[in-house]
C-alpha cells in the first residue's frame, strides 16, 4: 500500500500536501475534459458546403467550398452585403448561398441593370454581373431581407421566389470562408 494510503488508513487524515496534490489532479482532469467539450461545441457551429451552381460567380465559383458559421448571427446583426446560407423559402428542402442586398423597411428596385435602394443606386463593393431584367419596386418587410446571387442573370433568388424576401429565421448562417476547388 502507498504511504499516504497507509497514513489515511491508520489516522483517518490525509496530510495537506497530499490533499493539494489530489485537488490539483482532479482540477486538471476536469479542465482537460471541459476543453475537449468546448472544442467540440465550437466545431458544431460551423458547416462546410460545396456550391453547385454559378449563381454567386465571380465571388464563389462552381465547386468551391464555403464554410458557414451557423452561430454568427446569434451575437451579430445581419448586414447588407453579407454572404449567407438561406433556407429555400418555397420548400425548406434546399439551401442557397446568396448575398444580402436590401434590409427590412427598404424599397428595392432593379432598373437597367442598376440596383436602387430607396431610389439611390447601390454601390456594390464586390464584383457582380448586372441583371438584365427590371424588378420591383418592392418594400422589404421588417426583419426580412432581399437576397441576390452575384451572378444576377444566372441566380435563382428573391426576384423569382413566391415570397420575395427571406425571414430572419430562414438565414442559416454567414459564409466566413471560401475555399477554391
Amino acid at each position: 500500500m502507498h504511504v499516504a494510503a497507509l497514513k489515511y488508513y491508520y489516522t483517518g487524515v490525509y496530510s495537506i500536501d497530499k490533499l493539494d496534490v489530489k485537488r490539483k489532479e482532479f482540477m486538471m482532469r476536469w479542465y482537460f475534459v471541459l476543453m475537449i467539450i468546448a472544442s467540440l461545441l465550437a466545431g458544431c457551429g460551423q458547416k462546410s458546403f460545396t456550391v453547385p451552381t454559378k449563381a454567386m460567380e465571380p465571388t464563389i465559383r462552381t465547386g468551391n467550398h464555403v464554410f458557414v458559421d451557423k452561430t454568427f448571427y446569434n451575437k451579430n446583426p445581419i448586414q447588407r452585403f453579407d454572404i449567407v446560407l438561406v433556407t429555400n423559402p418555397e420548400g425548406k428542402d434546399k439551401t442557397y448561398v446568396k448575398r444580402i442586398i436590401a434590409l427590412g423597411g427598404e424599397r428595392i428596385e432593379i432598373k437597367g441593370g442598376k440596383i436602387l435602394i430607396d431610389g439611390n443606386e447601390l454601390r456594390e463593393t464586390f464584383s457582380a454581373i448586372p441583371a438584365h431584367k427590371n424588378f420591383g419596386p418592392l418594400v422589404v418587410p421588417e426583419k426580412e431581407y432581399f437576397v441576390l446571387g452575384d451572378n444576377h442573370p444566372n441566380s435563382y433568388d428573391s426576384r423569382y421566389w413566391k415570397d420575395k424576401t427571406v425571414k430572419t429565421e430562414d438565414i442559416c448562417g454567414k459564409v466566413i470562408k471560401i475555399v477554391e476547388k
